[in-house]
């Protein structure tokens, strides 16, 4: 709970930025492909948030919702 700091943490560049790019490509292949990869970071996201909370072979399923692709934070 603290405001997103890109240059220090790489995390924070995810939604600062790498979430917000399937909205800025130009045709269909580029956003099916930059979804897909936003996606990824998300589900690396809420494994990490997993594990750090002692979850070790869970998924915080928070983290898919609050940034799912359809949810992604302009």
């Amino acid at each position: 709970h603290r405001e997103l700091d890109d240059a220090a943490y790489a995390l924070d560049h995810f939604q600062k930025k790498l979430l917000k790019l399937p909205d800025t490509m130009q045709t269909e292949a580029g956003r099916a492909l930059a979804l897909l990869n936003a996606d990824f970071l998300v589900n690396y996201m809420a494994k990490l948030c997993a594990e750090l909370k002692g979850d070790y072979c869970g998924i915080e399923q928070d983290v898919v919702h609050q940034f799912s692709s359809q949810k992604i934070p302009s």
